[in-house]
This record gives C-alpha cells, sequence and structure tokens, in this order.
C-alpha cells in the first residue's frame, strides 16, 4: 500500500475482503481505499479542473463509495476479479477498471464523516453554525473550502467513558486511549503523544490479555462494569469474521444486546482469548445466564465457541463465573444462537452446558447424518428448487451412505462425494445452453452460497454443499418430475441417476433405504425474538375457558400455532363429519394443516397406547399409492383431566412408539410426511388428522370396537383459545395477546375488505426479522417506506418487535393496565398513537436508528429510542375502521343486534367485544356494504355504495356518518362495489386466500393487483381476444391479473393478423419457485409470456408491443419490460423500459437492447410531424415569440410552484426520447426533490417512467414537450451531426438548491 493511503474500509467489506484474500495465493497492491471528506474534496477538485495532472474522474463528497469505506482500487485488477466473484465486491467495468465496490450492507460512514466535520465547523465557527445532518450541500461545501489544511484549533469536548478512539501512529496496535484514571496503573505507559488530540490521555494494554478498561470515576455510581472472556476453539474453521453480540442476564436485570469488538483487531481467531468490557446502567445482581451469538456475516462464517468467562467489577471480591459450552454456532446445521444457563452462582464456579454439535458444510470431506441433514435443509431453505420429496436424501445413503462409505472422497471423474457424481454429470450441471433454466438457478446459487457453478470443479464436490446442489441440479434437469413412494423412486433414479451405465439396481436402491437413519426434528429458528410489552406466550394456553367446560389442544403442528384446519381439496374434506367412502362414511375427527418434515406434538398430556397406521396394504392397493413413513402415527391415552380420552394421530413418523411412555402437553412425537394422494392434477394439502373418542376411566382403548367409540367433535377444543376477548383481559387465558390472534386476523381482513389501501402485511420482507408476538402490519404507506428502507443497499437486518396494534390487543392491554394484570405497564387510550394506527414500530438493534431517521420518512417518538412513526404522508384512522370492521363481523354473526357499524367504540361496542371468541367468529371477513373507495359524497341518486338522499335510501341498507360533511345524505349499500373492471366489461370481486394459501398466493412486490377467485371463471372474456383461463396458474383457482396488463396485451391483438396464445400467466409462489424465480412478476399478476401460433416471430411481436401496447401504460405512467426468448416473448408492467434476452444463441441481450432502441426511434419519428418553416421570422439569441407578448400574457398567471407527488405533478409529460441531449446538471447532488430521494442521470435517456423516479430537467407542459420534440427533430434534419440540448426544464429543489434554482416566479 502507498504510505499516504488510510487502510481502513468498512467492517463488512473489510471481512469480506480478508475471507476473499485466503482463498487466493495472489498478493494485490492496494492504490486508494478509505478517504475523508477532505481527501475527496481534494480529489474531485482536482479532477473537475483537471489539476494537479489527475485525469482519474471522481465522485463528489457526499456521493462517494471511497468515503462510505467500501471502494478498493486494485493495480493487480485482472487477477483480482477472480477473488472478487467469490467475495461481495464488483468490479465497475473498463470506465475505470481498477475499482471494486463492496455491495454488502454498511454502516453510513460517509454521512458520520460530514456530521463530524459539521460539529467541527460550529465549535470552531459559533456564528456560521451549520445543519449537523451529515449531508453535503452548498453551505458545507463552502465551509470545507474556508477550512485550514491543518485542521481546527478547537476541538468538541467528549466523554470517552467507553473504549471506543483508537491510538494512532506507533502506539496504534498496543491499545485504546482512554482518560487516564481508566487504566490499570501496570498498563499506564505514559502520556501518550500518540493521541493528542485527547487532553489528558494515556494509552492502555501491553497485551491483549491485560487491555482492561476499568469504569470512568465520574460514572461508577451508575455504570456497572462486567469483564467478558471469550475462548474461541483451537479447531479447524473455530474462527469467524462474523459479529459477535452477548446478553448478560442477572437476577435483577439484563445488559441488552452487546456487540463484542475490539477497534482495529482480528477478533475471535481459532485458538484465541478476547477480553471485553461490557458496561450496564443496573446492577445485574447474581449472572443466571448468558446468550450469546454471530450475526452469520457471509457464508459459512461458522464460529466454535469454548468457554465464557465473567467477572463482576461491581463487587469488590472480583466474582467470576465460567460457563462452558464447546459447541458449534453455525447457520448450516442450527442456530447461530445460545442460550447458556449458569447453575451454582460463586466464585469461580462452573456449569456445563451441552449445545449442538455442528459441522461446517462446506469443509472437505465432512460426512455422516448430521452434515447430510444439514446441506440438505441448508438447500431447501434457499428455496432455489422444488421439493425433492426426500429422493435428495436417499440418494446420499444409497451411493455412499452418508459419506461413510471409504471411497467416497476418491479423486478423478467417477463417483465423487456424498452423491457420487462423475464428470459427465458435473458438465451436464453447467450446461446452460442444454438447459436454459439453469441460468437462473446459477444465479441464486451465486446469491445464496457465494458460489460460481462454472467454477466448480470435480474435487470441489468433496465438500458436502457442492456435491449435493450438484445432485439436486442434476435433478432439475430431468423433464420427468420426481415421483413419490419408495418403489417409483427407486426406477427413477435408475433410470434418470444410476443410468444403464450404472451398477446398481432398483431392488438394491429398495434394500438400502430400509436403513437409513431417520430424519431429527428441525432445528429451531436462528431469528432473535424479544418479547415486547407484556410477557406473552406463543403457545396456546390450556386453561378451561370462560364455561368452564371445554379444554383447549396445544398446536400440534409446528408452523400452525393456531391449528388451522385443511378445509376442503382435491382429495376431501377435513371436517368434522365430512363425507368418506363415496358418502358411505363420515370423517370421524378433523384435519390440522402441518407441511411435510415439521414436529408434531402430542395435543394434551397423554402416554403413549401403540404405534398406529391409518390405512391397510389392501387399501393402499387399492388407491395405488405406495406405502410410505406418512402411513403411520399414535394411539395415546389422556391423563388427568383427559383420562377419559383416547386419541389417534397419523400421517408422521413417531419419534417414539413405547407403551406407557408419558407425554406432556406440546412435547414432540413426530415428523410429519408427505401424503401421496394427487387427484385432477392437484395434491392434498398436507395434514395431521386426529380423532378423539371418550372411554370410561377403567376402559382401555383399544377395548371400544370402532361401532362402539362415542367420537368427539373436537373443532372447538383445537382452536386452542376457544375463550372470549373477557377471559383474556382477566386473565383467565393467561398473559397472552397472541390468544386473540385469530379475532385480529379476522377484523384485519374485514378491515382490509372495506379499504384495500389501509393496511399491508410485513412479514416476508427481505433483511427484516419479526419478534413472536407481533401482528405484522402496517399502514400501508408506512409499510412501504419500510420496504423501500430495506431495499436500500447500506440498509442491515434488523427485528421488529412491535408494530400495528390490532384491537383486541388494545382492548386486552388497557384492560391489563387499569387492573395491574400481567405487569402491564400504563396503556395509551384506545385508538391513540402510532402503534394503533400502523405508523410506528419499535425495533431491538440500536445500530440502525441513525440509518431509519436519514431517509427523512421516520422520527422518534418514545424513549428508549429504538421507537419510530412514520411522518412522511396521511394515513386512514386504522382504529375506526378496525372497530367498524369489528361491528360488522359481529353483526353477521349476531344478526339480531342492534349495534350500527359506525366506528365507535360505544359501550354497546366494549361489551359485545368482551363477548368476542379470542380465535375468531364462525362467519368470517366478508365484503357486505363495502362504499367504494373514492366515490365522493353526492346528493343525488346514484348507484349503491355511493351517497343519495336520505329518503330514498332502504332503511335496512341505512349507514349513518359516512357522508358528514354533505348535510342530509347516507350511504347505501348492498353488495360490494369493490369491483375491478377488465376491457371485456367484465367486473371481477378481489377474494381472501384461502387459510393456509397466505403465502403461496402473496403478492410479492405489493403491486396493487388484485387476487381474484377462478372458481367457474376461466371461460369468461377478460378482453376480446383473451379469457381469464389463459392467465391462470393450472395448480390454483386463485389468480392475480392486472387490467392493465390485459388491455396492452388486448391492443397487440387487435392489430396483429393472427392469434396470439398465453404461455405464461399468473403463477403461485410454488410455481414460481420450481421455475427458478421465486419474486416474479408473474406473482403479481402482472406479467405473460406470449407468441404467434408460428412461434419464431418475437421480434414482429416486440415491435407490436412497442407500438400498441407501450403508449397504453404510459398513459398510467407505467412502462413495458419485454424479455426475447428463444420462440415466445415475456411483456411485464414495470416502472421503466426494460429489454433483455433470455436466450443468448439466438440474441444476445445487447443485440436485444440495441434492436429495441433502434425501433423506438423509429417509432418515435414516424410520430412527428414537421412543421414547413418557410416564411418565419429568424430569431436571435435573447429574442422571444411573440415578441409582443410578457410571460403571464403567453402562458396565464403563474399560480403556485408544482412539487413532484402533487396532483400538479401528474399533469406534466416526461420528455422520453433521444432527439434532445439533456444537461441535468443535478445528477451529482446528494438528493433531489426531498432529502429522501436520490438524483437520477437523465442526460441520455429516461430512468423510468414512476413519478419517483420521473427526471425533472425531462419535465414539462405537454403542450412544450411536443414543441421541443419537434424543435429536435428540424435540429437534426439541419445539422444531422449535431443533437438539440437542453439546460432546463422543470425545476425542483435539490441539495445544493434546497428552495430551488429558480425563483417561484419563474416559468420553470
Amino acid at each position: 500500500m502507498p504510505s499516504s493511503l488510510l487502510p481502513y474500509l468498512d467492517r463488512h467489506a473489510a471481512k469480506a475482503l480478508k475471507m476473499a484474500l485466503n482463498q487466493s495465493t495472489d498478493a494485490f497492491t492496494v492504490t486508494s481505499s478509505f478517504r475523508t471528506l477532505a481527501e475527496q474534496f481534494v480529489l474531485y477538485q482536482w479532477s473537475s479542473d483537471s489539476r494537479c495532472g489527475y485525469s482519474q474522474t471522481e465522485d463528489r463528497p457526499g456521493s462517494s463509495d471511497s468515503m462510505r469505506g467500501v471502494a478498493l482500487d486494485i493495480s493487480q485488477y485482472q487477477q483480482f476479479q477472480h477473488v472478487a466473484s467469490t467475495s461481495q465486491f464488483q468490479w465497475q467495468g473498463e470506465s475505470r477498471e481498477t475499482r471494486f465496490t463492496f455491495s454488502g450492507s454498511t454502516f453510513d460512514v460517509q454521512g458520520a464523516l460530514i456530521r463530524s466535520f459539521q460539529k467541527l465547523w460550529n465549535v470552531n465557527n459559533p456564528t456560521e453554525n451549520l445543519v449537523a445532518d451529515g449531508l453535503y450541500g452548498t453551505l458545507t461545501e463552502n465551509a470545507l473550502r474556508k477550512t485550514a489544511a491543518g485542521g481546527f484549533k478547537k476541538t468538541p469536548s467528549c466523554s470517552f467513558s467507553s473504549p471506543v478512539v483508537p491510538c494512532c501512529v506507533s502506539m496504534k496496535t498496543r491499545g485504546i486511549c482512554v482518560q487516564g484514571d481508566r487504566c490499570h496503573s501496570k498498563n499506564i505507559i505514559g502520556t501518550s503523544y500518540d493521541c493528542a488530540s485527547l487532553p489528558s490521555t494515556v494509552c492502555c494494554a501491553t497485551s491483549t490479555s491485560e487491555n482492561t478498561v476499568l469504569p470512568d470515576a465520574s460514572t461508577t455510581e451508575t455504570e456497572y462494569i462486567y469483564i467478558v472472556e471469550i475462548h474461541t476453539g483451537s479447531q479447524r474453521n473455530a474462527g469467524t469474521d462474523a459479529d459477535i453480540y452477548i446478553f448478560l442476564t442477572g437476577s435483577d436485570g439484563s445488559t441488552g444486546r452487546v456487540l463484542l469488538d475490539r477497534a482495529w483487531t482480528n477478533d475471535f481467531e481459532a485458538g484465541s482469548v478476547n477480553r471485553y468490557s461490557v458496561s450496564s446502567k443496573v446492577n445485574l445482581g447474581q449472572i443466571n445466564s448468558v446468550r450469546i451469538g454471530h450475526d452469520n456475516f457471509l457464508f459459512g462464517n461458522g464460529w466454535y465457541l469454548e468457554r465464557i468467562v465473567i467477572e463482576d467489577l461491581s463487587v469488590q471480591t472480583g466474582l467470576k463465573y465460567s460457563v462452558e459450552c464447546n459447541c458449534w454456532l453455525d447457520s448450516s446445521i442450527g442456530s447461530t444462537w445460545v442460550t447458556l444457563m449458569v447453575n451454582g452462582i460463586a466464585r469461580d464456579s462452573k456449569s456445563k452446558h451441552s449445545c449442538f454439535t455442528q459441522i461446517n458444510v462446506v469443509q472437505p470431506q465432512a460426512k455422516g447424518t448430521a452434515i447430510v441433514d444439514a446441506v440438505i435443509d441448508k438447500i431447501k431453505t434457499a428455496s432455489i428448487f422444488p421439493d425433492n420429496k426426500g429422493l435428495l436424501r436417499k440418494i446420499a445413503w444409497v451411493e455412499s451412505k452418508f459419506g461413510q462409505n471409504p471411497n467416497t472422497f476418491r479423486t478423478g471423474n467417477q463417483g465423487v462425494g456424498i452423491w457420487q457424481m462423475d464428470l459427465i454429470g458435473l458438465k451436464d450441471t453447467q450446461d446452460t445452453r442444454a438447459h436454459p433454466k439453469l441460468t437462473a438457478k446459477h444465479e441464486s446459487i451465486k446469491k445464496k452460497f457465494l458460489i460460481e457453478w462454472n467454477s466448480v470443479t470435480m474435487i470441489d464436490l468433496h465438500k458436502p454443499l457442492h456435491a449435493a446442489l450438484a445432485a439436486r441440479l442434476l435433478l432439475s434437469n430431468i423433464q420427468e418430475a420426481i415421483p413419490i413412494g419408495d418403489d417409483a423412486q427407486a426406477a427413477y433414479w435408475k433410470q434418470y441417476y444410476n443410468t444403464e451405465s450404472g451398477k446398481g439396481t432398483k431392488e438394491k436402491f429398495l434394500s438400502d433405504i430400509m436403513r437409513i437413519p431417520p430424519v431429527p426434528p428441525p432445528a429451531d429458528n436462528d431469528c432473535e425474538t424479544t418479547m415486547v410489552s407484556s410477557p406473552s406466550s406463543t403457545s396456546m394456553p390450556q386453561n378451561v375457558n370462560s364455561k368452564g367446560s371445554t379444554y383447549c389442544f396445544a398446536s400440534i403442528c409446528d408452523g400452525n400455532p393456531f391449528n388451522t384446519l385443511r378445509g376442503s381439496d382435491a382429495c376431501g374434506s377435513g371436517e368434522y363429519g365430512a363425507p368418506r367412502a363415496g358418502g358411505t362414511k363420515s370423517h370421524n375427527g378433523i384435519d390440522i394443516i402441518c407441511d411435510k418434515d415439521r414436529t408434531v406434538r402430542a395435543p394434551f398430556p397423554s402416554t403413549i397406547v401403540r404405534q398406529s397406521k391409518p390405512y391397510t396394504t389392501a387399501y393402499l392397493s387399492g388407491q395405488n399409492w405406495e406405502d410410505g413413513p406418512y402411513n403411520d402415527g399414535l394411539l395415546i391415552r389422556g391423563i388427568a383431566d383427559w383420562a377419559n380420552i383416547c386419541a389417534k394421530l397419523w400421517y408422521f413418523e413417531p419419534l417414539q412408539t413405547q407403551a406407557g411412555k408419558p407425554l406432556k402437553s406440546g412435547e414432540a412425537i413426530g415428523i410429519s410426511r408427505d401424503h401421496p394422494c394427487t387427484r385432477n392434477g392437484q395434491d392434498i394439502i398436507n395434514h395431521i388428522p386426529i380423532e378423539m373418542y371418550k372411554v370410561n376411566v377403567d376402559q382401555k382403548c383399544d377395548s371400544v370396537k370402532q361401532g362402539d367409540r362415542n367420537y368427539i367433535d373436537t373443532t372447538d377444543r383445537a382452536f386452542g383459545c376457544q375463550g372470549t376477548v373477557k377471559d383474556a383481559a382477566t386473565g383467565v387465558q393467561g398473559c397472552s395477546l397472541v390468544s386473540s390472534y385469530g379475532l385480529a386476523v379476522q377484523i384485519m381482513q374485514q378491515a382490509s375488505c372495506m379499504h384495500p389501501d389501509a393496511v399491508d402485511l410485513i412479514s416476508g420482507f427481505e433483511k427484516l426479522c419479526l419478534s413472536n408476538n407481533v401482528f405484522p402490519y402496517l399502514s400501508r404507506v408506512a409499510a412501504s417506506s419500510l420496504r423501500n428502507f430495506l431495499d436500500l443497499p447500506s440498509s442491515s437486518v434488523f427485528t421488529v418487535s412491535e408494530c400495528l396494534d390490532p384491537l383486541p390487543y388494545q382492548y386486552i392491554r388497557s384492560q391489563w393496565a387499569k387492573t395491574g394484570l400481567c405487569n402491564a405497564a400504563s396503556a395509551p387510550a384506545l385508538g391513540t398513537g402510532p402503534f394503533a394506527n400502523g405508523t410506528g414500530i419499535r425495533v431491538t438493534e440500536t445500530s440502525v436508528i441513525n440509518a431509519i431517521l436519514f431517509t427523512g420518512e421516520w422520527q422518534q417518538f418514545h424513549t428508549p429510542y429504538t421507537f419510530f412513526k412514520y411522518v412522511n404522508g396521511t394515513v386512514l384512522d386504522t382504529t375506526s375502521l378496525q372497530v367498524r370492521a369489528f361491528q360488522q363481523l359481529w353483526k353477521a354473526n349476531n344478526p339480531h343486534s342492534s349495534i350500527s357499524p359506525n366506528g365507535q367504540l360505544d359501550e354497546q361496542t366494549k361489551e359485545a367485544l368482551l363477548q368476542a371468541p379470542l380465535s375468531g367468529f364462525p362467519s368470517g371477513a366478508q365484503c357486505p356494504g363495502v362504499v367504494t373507495p373514492g366515490v365522493p359524497c353526492c346528493t343525488g341518486d346514484k348507484q349503491k355504495g355511493q351517497c343519495v338522499e336520505r329518503s330514498k335510501c332502504r332503511a335496512e341498507n341505512e349507514r349513518s356518518g359516512q357522508c358528514s360533511n354533505v348535510p342530509n345524505t347516507v350511504c347505501c349499500i348492498g353488495k360490494s362495489t369493490l369491483e375491478v373492471q377488465f376491457s371485456s366489461g367484465v367486473k371481477l370481486q378481489p377474494a381472501f386466500p384461502p387459510v393456509g394459501q397466505e403465502t403461496d398466493l402473496k403478492d410479492p412486490h405489493n403491486s396493487g393487483a388484485f387476487l381474484f377467485d377462478g372458481t367457474g371463471k376461466k371461460t369468461w372474456d377478460a378482453s376480446t381476444n383473451f379469457k381469464f383461463g389463459e392467465f391462470m396458474d393450472q395448480s390454483s383457482m386463485f389468480f392475480r391479473l392486472s387490467p392493465l396488463l390485459v388491455s396492452c396485451l388486448q391492443s397487440v391483438r387487435s392489430k396483429a393478423n393472427e392469434a396470439i396464445i398465453v404461455k405464461t400467466g399468473y403463477q403461485t409462489k410454488t410455481t414460481a419457485v420450481s421455475y427458478g424465480s421465486e419474486n416474479s412478476l408473474y406473482r403479481s399478476g402482472m406479467a405473460a409470456v406470449i407468441q404467434f401460433r408460428s412461434k419464431d416471430r418475437v421480434l414482429p411481436l416486440t415491435e407490436l408491443i412497442l407500438r400498441h401496447c407501450l403508449p397504453v401504460l404510459r398513459e398510467h405512467s407505467q412502462d413495458v419490460g419485454v424479455g426475447f426468448q428463444s420462440d415466445s416473448l415475456h411483456v411485464d408492467v414495470r416502472d421503466s423500459l426494460s429489454a433483455w434476452s433470455e436466450d443468448s444463441i439466438s440474441m444476445t441481450t445487447a443485440g436485444y437492447k440495441t434492436w429495441v432502441k433502434a425501433k423506438l426511434r423509429e417509432i418515435e419519428d414516424e410520430a412527428i410531424l414537421l412543421p414547413l418553416c418557410t416564411n418565419q421570422r429568424e430569431l436571435h439569441y435573447g429574442d422571444s415569440y411573440p415578441q409582443e407578448k410578457t410571460d403571464a400574457e403567453a402562458c396565464g398567471k403563474i399560480d403556485t410552484r408544482i412539487k413532484r407527488f402533487s396532483e400538479d405533478f401528474q399533469k406534466l409529460v416526461q420528455f422520453a426520447g433521444d432527439q434532445a441531449f439533456f444537461e441535468n446538471e443535478e445528477r451529482a447532488e446528494t438528493w433531489c426533490g426531498i432529502p429522501s430521494r436520490p438524483c437520477v442521470d437523465c442526460r441520455s435517456s429516461i430512468v423510468g417512467s414512476s413519478t419517483r423516479l420521473k427526471c425533472a430537467d425531462r419535465m414539462m407542459s405537454e403542450r412544450l414537450e411536443d414543441r421541443v420534440w419537434r424543435l429536435a427533430r428540424l435540429v437534426k434534419r439541419e445539422w444531422s451531426n449535431r443533437t438539440l440540448i437542453v439546460h432546463e426544464a422543470w425545476d425542483e429543489p435539490n441539495s445544493k438548491f434546497p428552495d430551488g434554482f429558480h425563483h417561484h416566479s419563474s416559468l420553470h
């Protein structure tokens, strides 16, 4: 490195670089890395003015990757490109060939640098203060120009009560700078000139183990110090570069989450011992537990924790605790967190703790059951492939006995690794020409596992993850789907995997898998959760309900906490009494939804009677089903309050079958398995059947014959919390807000039915963890803002522990606060505060506070400062909406009630709420009588759902209060008026997803395209030439479809001379994942794949899209995406125009883009009618035309300035062509429009057509845009080698000119 280089990077960037370099034997020279504000300013000026022989283009301060600490310039850039491909560094291309930029999440170092300068300026220039906002604007730049190169005279006064400031120059490796009275005397090495900027400081430490910092004398009364000593194991790969966090919990308090880090040192290396000072504002008392874990930064960052030693410096005797772990914290097989209990609280006391035994899944030649199950779970979690139906595990056992075969890890090209892959098979997994769908899978593997698949060699197959991926990719290349059942899978394996040339046989496969080790229960979720507000639990309470008679089940299946019933599917119904055997029998139990490979739990305290199978061999033969693990279960006998109950549970593989084995309620009893039933191309919904019947206390379960059994309708018991809101509010149901989750969901569904734009689900957001008791909704605008923040490359993963409070939660908590139950603190009044309105969140990580505030859309509103409220827009009164939704639900289930759905929480409504069932009403959310959003109140006689005069409404349809701004009017209701109209004139009502299918039918893009029930509608006309069935996923009767997409395609069909076939339309998540594109626009109903019957005319079809579809979309501020395929065309609705090729053999993406651009230019040129310019007066510089008119006379009086996101802004149009060059001088500014909106570069072409992406310099009135377009074409006709330059059009504020460049009275 050059001597002048600052050898620093952002923390995560530095870790990624280290990991990448560890895999390379080459040496590299870094010529540029982190830069300070002053350095970047000087280089930017040199670059702009071509001074000092500096020719490299530099970014303006405030928009510099170097200031962010994520940019590197490498001399050996060609060799480093391979290293970069294994990390998150990206080469910036030939325009700056030595530059590489880190693309992972980072801290806002740049903002901190600018903010630090602003504070230093303010200290030294009290009369010229800057706003310390971390934004680089004109005032900050002018101040920087005036600042002396040697620095400021005065520095801010800081209290360094924690070891955060690094020593500098010669002492930098020996310790950290602290105030003198905070060092052990033996560590003081004299007044340090290395920390001259910090008066009265010294450097501590002569070695790592002695670097102990004592508490500041001024804070000893309120700050308690604990020295934490971390022992990392000496095993291979035991160290980690992940961030390590710790929670210390004692008898009197907890530290909360604390990052363990020593500035500028390499912590947690194999065999190392690291010491840290952890402070607490309260004395923790006796330490009871330690929770420790890491952020899993980059793949394969497992860590082997050997031991933790804690010294309590708040106790004069120096009390110590030593806690053994000796375990791996690795996401490859389980959790990256562990809780260690401290037993025997005494000096030097020790307690043993056994935690996960884990193996790194990329460690060469790792083998065994644990590693195979870990790697299969890792691949399953990545959601790259569809379900392999257990075949991948069976192949690993048959081929190598999970790697135990001595020939597993041979070298060469035949039979390598746990899955015994040969070179021909590996090459097949890399052949994207023969298997085009592999491209998407390769990209997903690179994104999820940082593996460049085309670079994988045979020796890499010694690594379990690589070997498993190779096997799974090979299976995905097979056209025939993986079958269900051992016999069918044996034949499949022999035909496609072992092949005719292999020595294996179907019989040997079946014989081997009889001895395969059972699958262990799935590991716990590693997402850290924090319970808030009051002690809560997600498990169902097992108290007697308010009637004192019905006992409740525990949750039977992990992933279905509320025992949701199966309902109906292609194979039948899961309700009690549903027909069986063609109607000759009935279902004696209920079916509780349970995905395959989930832990199954005992529903109540019981003992095992025996193993129980649901089907006989004869029945299986008659159904043509293979026998399998699903054909198993248990017969159990209740104990205590359940002593007279026997129950059979099926479709799972029991963990144990020993008769008499006692079971606790909720104890794991087995693993659910896949049921083989398929009818009409649709699979059964996997579930656990449970049948219960009564026996006398002295009777045995098997002594009662089936025909004599007294079966029980278990529906009421299954839902766990059959009590009422009153039971929860008075503590009968325990201290659990979650007990009312079922009712809360129904209310929110009904509210969404009335106002679809009111709230949005936030579960499933990338980078977002949710605590267990969070109700995962926010107002739609707040949810959208949160998603935008999470989409920023700089944002990191964090946890939301509180968001929208549903009505039942609010009411129950308010009652607890009044009565002092459940340790509840004071609660806000019902319907008040951000949480009640869906605009508030509470986060658990303080590290994201500044990043959230920097968006400008959120403000802190409570202490501690992890409470935020959305402030950048107005939202509906969510509480009133919820009350009205509850009133509608109550009225539907109690038709004789006199409650009026007026949205007011009056005494009558409160009494009804107390009586409401916690799990929800029998009749759930519907859409009767909803006023169409956006319909104004009026006084004339209108259609149902709008406002009419009171005298013209039927009494039963009267809704008071809906039109309060219009005297003597009400809203009439009948059927739902929330309907979506397609170009055919057909109107469809939005539908709710069926229970259990919410995730599969969710719109991942929140596009606004509604979900519809397609039952009986396949042959209905969506437009003149298209049916709804053409756009539906064949695996589901539910679908999403954008009317705009249909109008687009119909406009093309109307101009085409032949039929257009829709190959692909809407896709469920399951279908999308099977194609390797989980978050595609197909799931939003915004995309389709189309073709002519002749199939090979893709370019003519593209031209029709550009000529006739694109204008339709741009009328609605949307653009089109077109994807070239070998015989068809992908079309979608999006914010900005995009073109690409999925068939690089026929046409590359670059070639297709060039063709599209040329065709657009041709179409645009045809649309211009060039005027005759003869006999026109010549214009000179400064002239105007018409000359005799003022601006006001020519254009009208200026009323008010147009702002982005305003109604007036929608009247402007964007100049979309490239006939003119737009100077767009503000492109380099930090923000444009509002502080949270980045500027865009639209000099040569538009960036997008959405309100947020439209470019200011290209925005103008429709008439002006037409004139500029004509003028640009005239210039081209007159001077073919010249282009019209537009210096300025519409003017909006930016970071350089916060009030805009032009005066408010300017025509701009």
